[in-house]
């Protein structure tokens, strides 16, 4: 699973990197939105 990390949104600005932390050990590639635009575009 692919997450952006800077294009979610929330109502609680302490909860994302938490969140992002479990995201990122458990099962997610967690990248910006840059990041994923980058990697799509690579050949």
């Amino acid at each position: 699973m692919v997450f952006g990390s800077d294009v979610t949104a929330t109502d609680d600005a302490s909860r994302p990197e938490p969140e992002l932390a479990v995201l990122r050990k458990g099962f997610a590639l967690v990248l910006t939105a840059r990041e994923i635009e980058d990697e799509l575009r690579s050949p």
